[in-house]
């Protein structure tokens, strides 16, 4: 911030009439989430108002973005509207935490992606390539767990039962009929997956598709401060500094997730000073603005 010089360079010679594109990327990223809530409901049965679906996934959407714990806060919020339009708990919590299953899946998939794109592009000093190669393969190993934990029935309730025993040690409370509950309602979901596995292909493509815009939300924040950047660096430096924003759980991955990005662009190449500004604008673009517009949703969504 002390860079004025800097600061005032990229300012002027910035393409601001690029500004409102990268607006559109980001409300098409939104749509895209929220259209993705959709499909999965559709695959449960669920027969609510398209329109009210898509809004519910834009909202927990963004607010998972501003509280980034696993998508518990999204999950919950999506159960209770769903529950306030009538649906039973049963059946808003499988399709709500699936939503969050594969949104989580994708987006973890992405940093192997983004790491073995890195290795194979750039021309990396050792300890750089063993880093990535390390963190790819920690990566790949972990969504190889996540999906056996998900859909191996044996295994998840081996998990299940260590919860209860857990908690049981902790707070002398039983829960085990909570966690059988859920442990119905989840065997459910999974069944629903495998009899109906050929919808899953639209559902992956459509979320991913989501990343993918939200990825070229920040390209275009290059380029309205004329940054020539390649996408693919691009995209490895936005993954890497959301995975440390939400391993941090502050609120947004304020700071974090923004040093982190600034962080990795000056690192290979771009000028921190013009690195700073493209990472203030897309924290604008993608989560104050969204954030300020879901707030008009929320007294129709919780409506009694």
């Amino acid at each position: 911030m002390l860079n004025w010089n800097g600061v005032k360079q990229v300012v002027s010679e910035a393409n601001w009439h690029l500004t409102p594109i990268a607006f559109l990327m980001s409300a098409f990223s939104y749509f895209l989430i929220g259209y993705s809530f959709l499909v999965i409901c559709r695959i449960f049965g669920i027969n609510l108002r398209a329109r009210d679906l898509i809004e519910i996934g834009y909202v927990t959407n963004v607010l998972d973005s501003l509280l980034p714990a696993a998508g518990v806060p999204g999950l919950s919020l999506r159960v209770l509207m769903m529950q306030r339009r009538g649906l039973e708990t049963s059946e808003a919590v499988a399709p709500s935490l699936f939503r969050s299953y594969f949104n989580n899946l994708i987006f973890t998939s992405f940093l192997p992606i983004a790491f073995v794109y890195m290795l194979l592009s750039h021309h990396l000093v050792k300890e750089q390539a063993t880093a990535f190669g390390i963190a790819a393969g920690l990566i790949v190993l972990f969504l190889f767990a996540a999906t056996e934990g998900v859909f191996d029935t044996s295994l998840r309730r081996r998990i299940l039962n260590a919860v209860k025993w857990v908690w049981w040690v902790i707070t002398r409370r039983n829960i085990g009929h909570q966690l059988d509950d859920f442990e119905n309602n989840f065997e459910h979901g999974v069944n629903l997956i495998r009899s109906k596995s050929r919808v899953l292909i639209p559902t992956v493509s459509v979320i991913a598709g989501a990343w993918l815009i939200t990825t070229a939300t920040l390209w275009f924040c290059f380029a309205a401060l004329n940054i020539q950047v390649g996408f693919g660096l691009v995209l490895t430096g936005f993954f890497i500094g959301r995975t440390v924003g939400v391993l941090s759980f502050l609120p947004g991955g304020i700071g974090t997730q923004d040093a982190s990005m600034v962080g990795f662009y000056a690192l290979f190449g771009i000028p921190l000073a013009q690195a700073i500004l493209v990472v203030l604008l897309f924290r604008v673009v993608y989560y104050f603005i969204p954030f300020v517009v879901s707030i008009g949703f929320y007294r129709s969504l919780l409506r009694e």
